[in-house]
């Protein structure tokens, strides 16, 4: 089993276009300069769906050219903690030392990897940043993005710098001169998120990158914390300009981040991580954008 999992890694690896320098990013090869792209910049697995999905789905709607680039699978997640039942030496999280036990809210028990026959056994935080990765693809795919328009250029996680995300975005813009960039505010309240978005914001003060979208709110920050006096980011929900597309919202969450079997190395890491987020969506499905 492990030789098995040790070769998806290494064909997921051999998949991933990493960070360019800038000098680098010139020795590349335009992948299109139409200017009916969009490039999504994805943070972490996941924010494709819960925070990006009605927007991407509407461009795919309208005929845009989609393309996204991942950041970071988000290995520190406290989900292989609670996949795992247990934390290990890898644990990032204070709150656990290894070998406590972490219970799972969703399957209301503690998972044991053997017991239930993990094809991983104990999941080490690799396979499970491997595994994340694999969960952004298949997700993309539900939503209509095909293969081949899905990159990662992946840094740690939790520990972007403004000239390492600079460069994987001067990559991008060389590959796709005409695209508009698309991700969160500047203002968001995850740091990962902001830092991307201030990012771009400056490129674009610069006069380096062309048609910027930095507005969209992250579906955490927009739901899930509070806003000191405001009771809501100021703004307004965009919903799907087709209805029917919401059946890819869902196959993404059901199929991909809530699908469960752990023999063949399927984890719903995402449900795992943040359930209460992935019920929000489907329950009301919206992006909120921001009015700075």
């Amino acid at each position: 089993m492990r030789k098995v999992a040790s070769m998806l890694l290494l064909v997921g690896l051999l998949l991933v276009l990493p960070a360019q320098s800038p000098s680098s990013a010139a020795m590349l090869n335009v992948i299109d300069s139409s200017s009916n792209v969009a490039v999504y910049l994805v943070p972490h697995a996941d924010d494709e769906v819960l925070s990006f999905g009605v927007p991407i789905l509407n461009d795919l709607r309208a005929g845009k050219k989609v393309y996204m680039v991942l950041f970071s699978p988000g290995e520190d997640s406290i989900a292989r903690e609670v996949i795992n039942g247990k934390a290990d030496e890898e644990t990032v999280s204070s709150a656990y030392k290894p070998g406590d036990p972490v219970r799972c809210a969703w399957h209301a028990r503690y998972h044991d990897p053997v017991a239930e026959g993990y094809l991983h056994g104990h999941v080490t935080k690799e396979e499970f940043g491997q595994a994340r990765i694999d969960e952004f693809y298949l997700a993309s795919q539900e939503m209509g993005v095909p293969r081949a328009n899905l990159k990662t250029s992946i840094l740690p996680n939790g520990q972007f710098t403004y000239d390492s995300v600079k460069s994987i975005i001067l990559t991008y813009d060389r590959l796709f001169p005409n695209a508009q960039f698309k991700t969160f505010s500047s203002v968001d309240l995850h740091v990962d998120h902001a830092l991307i978005g201030k990012v771009l914001d400056d490129m674009y003060a610069e006069g380096r990158i062309n048609k910027p979208q930095t507005n969209i709110v992250s579906i955490a920050t927009d739901r899930f914390h509070s806003h000191g006096d405001e009771t809501e980011v100021p703004g307004y929900k965009l919903y799907l300009t087709d209805s029917a597309d919401k059946v890819k919202l869902q196959n993404a969450v059901n199929h991909v981040y809530k699908g469960w079997d752990p023999h063949n190395g399927v984890y719903g890491l995402g449900y795992h991580s943040v359930p209460a987020q992935f019920d929000a969506l489907l329950a009301d499905t919206y992006t909120k954008i921001a009015a700075y």
